[in-house]
C-alpha cells in the first residue's frame, strides 16, 4: 500500500523526472531512467506520457527559456524525441 501511494506521489513529478532522462549528465540522465522505469511498466508508458502530456509539454517548453544550460538542453533534446513519437492529425 505504501508503495503504490509512494508511486502516485512520484507520478505527480513525472515530467521532472522524464525531463532529467534527458539531461548531459550521465551520472544523471541513468539514474532518472532507473527511476522512471520503476515507476512506470514499459506497456504502460505511452498511456502514462499521454495522459501528462499537458504537463510535460509545459515543463520543457518553459525549461526552453532557462537561465540554465543544462536545462534548455534537455527540455530541447526531450521535445524533440517526445514530438517526433507522437501522432499528429
Amino acid at each position: 500500500m505504501l508503495d503504490e501511494r509512494l508511486r502516485g506521489d512520484l507520478l505527480k513529478i513525472a515530467p521532472k523526472i522524464l525531463l532529467l532522462s534527458y539531461d548531459h549528465n550521465n551520472e544523471v540522465k541513468e539514474t532518472m531512467k532507473e527511476l522512471w522505469s520503476s515507476l512506470i511498466d514499459i506497456e504502460k508508458e505511452e498511456t502514462i506520457i499521454n495522459s501528462r502530456w499537458d504537463e510535460i509539454f509545459k515543463e520543457a517548453f518553459e525549461g526552453l527559456n532557462s537561465k540554465e544550460y543544462r536545462r534548455r538542453q534537455s527540455s530541447a533534446l526531450a521535445l524533440s524525441d517526445l514530438l517526433n513519437q507522437r501522432s499528429w492529425p
